[in-house]
């Protein structure tokens, strides 16, 4: 990862100083930021089209965000481009976590911290999507695996399998998902030449090959459903 974690205390700054710690009052894990930002006003980010603002206007309320507030502090985001990175995806993010009931957090968060190794790969993998992905595209599937998680639809196995794939793969292997499936009535075709979708799909290791059949995985459509929501997303 290309972003050095503060808040490691085996991990020193480039000039040997002691990593920083989070600013008073801010939560000390990930999910805790999370759980913060539905609490401090979720009008600020659950509609994204609400935040049609100009740039300077949209960065100070989005900056304000308590999962903003949180990566900002633990990991150096060392320029205004990374800035802007983590802001974009932190609003697809958390729109696609969408409205959601205080009691659901919070069954989220006591979900994440009572498994230490689910916690781990759960910040790990939440945090280099919503730092390092090139478009908001990731952040909205992980925003939505997240959801699925909170509400039970999903289980932590499932989620971070999937979460890893997102993570991992190109995107325009993941827009080639919902590309194949809305075009198809099923998650396979069967025919002689090769579908448009195919390499990339099959880039993900999310189909398969035999004779003139395709055939999408369970994952592949486990992504379509729990991750894309069945729909298209820019």
């Amino acid at each position: 990862m290309a972003y050095q974690n503060k808040q490691d205390p085996d991990v020193r700054s480039r000039d040997g100083a002691q990593p920083a710690e989070p600013a008073a009052g801010q939560p000390k894990d990930l999910i805790g930021a999370i759980s913060d930002s539905f609490s401090a006003g979720k009008e600020i980010f659950v509609d994204a089209g609400e935040i049609l603002l100009d740039t300077a206007t949209e960065h100070e309320v989005l900056k304000e965000v308590p999962v903003v507030k949180w990566l900002t502090s633990a990991y150096t985001v060392r320029d205004a481009y990374q800035t802007k990175r983590l802001e974009r995806n932190t609003r697809a993010f958390l729109s696609a976590l969408g409205t959601q009931a205080p009691e659901t957090i919070h069954r989220l968060r006591d979900k994440v911290l009572k498994d230490k190794k689910f916690a781990e790969e759960f910040e790990d993998t939440v945090t280099a999507i919503i730092l390092e992905a090139s478009k908001p595209l990731k952040a909205a599937l992980l925003g939505n695996l997240v959801r699925a998680v909170a509400d039970d639809s999903l289980d932590k196995a499932s989620f971070e399998k999937l979460s890893q794939l997102i993570h991992s793969s190109s995107v325009p292997a993941l827009r080639a998902i919902p590309s194949f499936l809305l075009a198809n009535e099923n998650p396979y075709k069967s025919g002689i030449g090769e579908i448009p979708e195919e390499p990339l799909i099959m880039s993900m290791g999310l189909a398969t090959r035999s004779g003139t059949m395709f055939r999408m995985s369970r994952d592949g459509e486990a992504l379509w459903r729990w991750g894309f929501r069945e729909r298209p997303i820019d």
